[in-house]
């Protein structure tokens, strides 16, 4: 029988519903069997549910004896080696000022405790964080054979993985202390260290500074940046319609914009007169309102990185003196055309894994995979909820996660440039402390993708 000892660290706040509970923390019910399946498709070398039964049929002394399930034989608990904290999300990332007093800042890219209110009907679905400092993981495994494969994979399987809610945006980070780590494999006779290969950046600074650059960085990738509406402006159009373009292309917020701008406002030629207002207030590089393909915009490029079924944009209109404003939003709903196993969710293929390198010092890993071939050319119905008409949008058929980062990130060495220059997307506050950062972020990941 072996057994393994080692201690897990806890980078960032853990996201579920029983932060309260006494002693809660990371469950061995949601880490074992994600590592049971992170094995499998190891040594299968594919999907898990395509590999799994071969994988066992091959190797039945590794699993349980029961048709039909796939669970590894080995024992895992996990166990706090400190008194977890509980936290309250409302409040964690500081307060701001606004008309009716302090006011918690929402927690980066986390929408859900819309209602947080103790006292509300909806306080029972109410998430909170939980926080170790040190939790001991440990495994029991009668079978040498399989015991030495979670040695060989353990150590990555906690770097490529977040647990509880909103994951991928990088809450419920955990890793294996890498000097314990490598004093238990020497001990073993194991003197291969665990090699990480991914881009990363850096972030100086507390949960508030890691969390908001986190976000800064995806919003770039994504949707692109519009803080607008407070005292240090800032707009950068996003990455994603640099691509998008690139590929010749329309940016799917023209062609959404053109189509429901009328209906919103029940006039004829509104979006064209919103869009000379968006020109004034951006006259800068507007390509990404300007720009129309060929095809006048059929593709979904945003949702190439997670599925958003319900979004919020903010509805426009002219003041008295035909000035551009924004009051209230209106609510946009995307919804699957298959009638069969419609796709209802896709997580995004990218996973932001924070590990702490020191005192408030963290070394951001950007972790990514390719979306599923069913996803791509997938169709989805988009409508508002002010009108009954819908039309119908594809995701990109042709998206790779491997070539956007290569046009994000990768350098031709024969020009000495990149395909994107980051700033010149920044059409206001280029010389902002945020523009800086994300400059840095970007050069920082330009460096280490380019390893």
């Amino acid at each position: 029988m072996e057994i393994l000892k080692i201690l897990l660290k806890q980078h960032t706040p853990l996201i579920h519903f029983q932060y309260k509970e006494h002693e809660a923390t990371l469950r061995a019910s949601e880490v074992k069997p994600k590592l049971d399946k992170y094995i499998v498709e190891q040594i299968g070398g594919g999907s898990y549910e395509t590999v799994k039964k071969q994988v066992k049929d091959a190797n039945p002394d590794w699993f349980i004896d029961k048709k039909g399930i796939y669970s590894l034989r080995y024992k895992m608990s996990i166990e706090p080696a400190d008194t977890p904290l509980a936290k309250d999300i409302e409040g964690y990332f500081g307060y701001k000022q606004s008309k009716k007093g302090y006011r918690p800042n929402p927690a980066p890219m986390f929408f859900g405790n819309m209602q947080s209110n103790d006292d509300s009907k909806r306080s029972y679905l109410k998430k909170g964080f939980s926080i170790s400092n040190n939790l001991l993981l440990i495994i029991i495994c009668k079978n040498q054979e399989l015991f030495n494969l979670i040695i060989r994979h353990i150590y990555t399987f906690f770097i490529e993985t977040n647990f509880g809610t909103r994951q991928s945006k990088g809450y419920g980070s955990f890793s294996i202390d890498l000097e314990e780590w490598k004093r238990f494999l020497a001990l073993k006779g194991i003197y291969e260290n665990p090699v990480i290969s991914y881009p990363y950046f850096t972030v100086h600074g507390d949960h508030e500074a890691l969390f908001t650059e986190m976000e800064w960085f995806y919003k770039a990738i994504r949707s692109g940046i519009n803080d607008c509406f407070g005292k240090e402006q800032f707009y950068m159009k996003s990455l994603m319609f640099a691509y998008a373009k690139a590929n010749k292309e329309q940016w799917e917020k023209k062609t959404i914009k053109s189509i429901f701008y009328d209906y919103l406002s029940k006039k004829k030629n509104f979006a064209e007169k919103v869009y000379e207002g968006e020109i004034q207030k951006h006259p800068q590089n507007n390509d990404n309102l300007t720009f129309t393909s060929a095809n006048e915009g059929e593709y979904l490029f945003k949702d190439c990185l997670g599925l958003s079924t319900v979004e919020q944009w903010k509805k426009p209109y002219f003041d008295e003196a035909e000035e551009l404003k924004y009051d209230g939003y209106f609510t946009l709903n995307k919804e699957s055309d298959q009638t069969e196993d419609p796709i209802q969710r896709m997580k995004s293929p990218i996973l932001l894994k924070p590990v702490r390198e020191g005192n408030e010092s963290y070394k951001v890993y950007v972790i990514y995979s390719e979306l599923p071939k069913r996803y791509l050319g997938a169709g989805f119905f988009v409508g508002i909820n002010c009108c009954e008409d819908e039309f119908l949008l594809n995701i990109y058929p042709h998206f790779s996660i491997k070539k956007y980062f290569d046009f994000l990130f990768k350098k031709d060495y024969k020009k000495g440039t990149y395909e994107v220059d980051i700033k010149s997307l920044m059409t206001k506050g280029q010389n902002t402390v945020k523009a800086k950062r994300i400059i840095k972020i970007f050069d920082e990941l330009r460096r280490t993708y380019n390893k």
